[in-house]
């Protein structure tokens, strides 16, 4: 949880920050694989696994900082 704690206190960003983040990185990804058709190989297959990362990293870190919310 340390890592967290560093990571969110680094970025110093409000919860719903992370939100927007994660919602983006999903958002990138189905556009991707609906509307852009992208190749599964080269640059298209790299956008889709950073977004899904990036979406993936913002939930974490908008439920463990989403308790300072009031």
């Amino acid at each position: 949880m340390q890592v967290l704690d560093r990571t969110i206190a680094l970025l110093g960003l409000d919860p719903f920050t992370y939100l927007v983040v994660t919602i983006f990185g999903i958002a990138t990804w189905v556009w991707c694989n609906m509307v852009g058709g992208i190749v599964l190989t080269g640059r298209g297959l790299w956008i889709r696994r950073a977004s899904l990362v990036l979406a993936g990293a913002g939930a974490i870190l908008f439920a463990y900082s989403a308790h300072t919310l009031h």
